[in-house]
């Protein structure tokens, strides 16, 4: 090999370092072999419906919404259904984070529309029901 320094065009010394700050994002083990990184788990959003009050201050009983059974027509109002298939009985507690401190509750189950939240599920209690955050704001009626 020669001491003399290499001169690179511009284009290659950018692909040169593009390899390098790939191999430098993948750890290598102590036997040389590449280790696999996997993002953690996380949970796809879930749509919960709110039914009613449950005992403690911005906590709630509710129902998820599985994938509707069709896709929704471009025609016509947006519906319940259009968002997916309601479960037919209360499997969630719904825990809205915009309470954290409260008493109350901010939430009416009976609004002039069903309340859907679109939150996160993050366990299952005691009573095997899901754990669902959201952050939810009472709706208003414009009329």
């Amino acid at each position: 090999m020669s001491d003399k320094p290499v001169a690179f065009t511009r284009e290659a010394a950018r692909k040169i370092a593009a390899v390098v700050r790939e191999q430098m994002r993948q750890p290598v083990s102590l036997r040389g072999r590449r280790r696999r990184h996997h993002a953690p788990a996380q949970s796809a959003p879930v749509l919960v419906t709110v039914t009613g009050s449950a005992s403690g201050g911005g906590k709630y009983t509710g129902k998820t919404l599985a994938a509707p059974a069709a896709m929704a027509a471009a025609t016509g109002n947006l519906a319940e259904t259009d968002l997916g298939v309601v479960a037919d009985a209360n499997d969630a507690l719904v825990l809205n984070v915009r309470e954290v401190g409260k008493s109350t509750h901010d939430l009416a189950s009976t609004g002039f529309l069903p309340l859907v939240f679109i939150g996160k599920k993050i366990g299952v209690n005691a009573d095997g029901k899901q754990v669902i955050v959201i952050d939810g704001l009472q709706q208003e009626d414009c009329a």
